[in-house]
C-alpha cells in the first residue's frame, strides 16, 4: 500500500512528460521510499520513454524531477543493488584522470 503522503506524487506521475499519454499504474514502480521521499521508475506505453523520478515532500509543497533514461525497470533495480563507490575509490579516479599523461596511458592500454 502506498503511504497517503505519496498519493499526490503518484497523481503527478500519471502522464508522460514527452507525449502526455497516460502512464498505466502497472508501469509505475516505486524503487525506494521514506515518509518524505520517493524514487520511482516510469515507463510510457505509447512512446516507450522511461524516467527515473525523485520526489521530496517539503512543508511548503513538493520538489521533484524526472530524468529520461534508457534503463528498463529490471536494469534499474539491478544497478541499485550494485556495489557503491566509496570516497577513496572516487578520489583515486579523480587523481588518475587529472594526471598530465592520462590520455597517453589510456590510449596505450587500449592498443594493447
Amino acid at each position: 500500500m502506498v503511504p497517503a503522503s505519496h498519493q499526490l506524487s503518484l497523481h503527478l506521475m500519471e502522464k508522460c512528460p514527452a507525449c502526455r499519454s497516460a502512464i498505466p499504474m502497472q508501469n509505475i514502480h516505486i524503487l525506494d521510499e521514506t515518509e518524505m521521499n520517493m524514487l520511482a521508475h516510469l515507463s510510457c506505453a505509447r512512446c516507450n520513454n522511461k524516467y527515473l523520478t525523485y520526489i521530496m515532500h517539503q512543508p511548503n509543497g513538493l520538489i521533484g524531477n524526472a530524468v529520461l533514461t534508457d534503463l528498463t525497470y529490471n536494469e534499474t533495480v539491478s544497478s541499485l543493488d550494485g556495489k557503491r563507490i566509496d570516497e577513496d575509490a572516487l578520489l583515486v579516479l579523480y587523481q588518475l584522470v587529472h594526471r598530465a599523461d592520462f590520455i597517453t596511458q589510456l590510449t596505450n592500454s587500449i592498443k594493447q
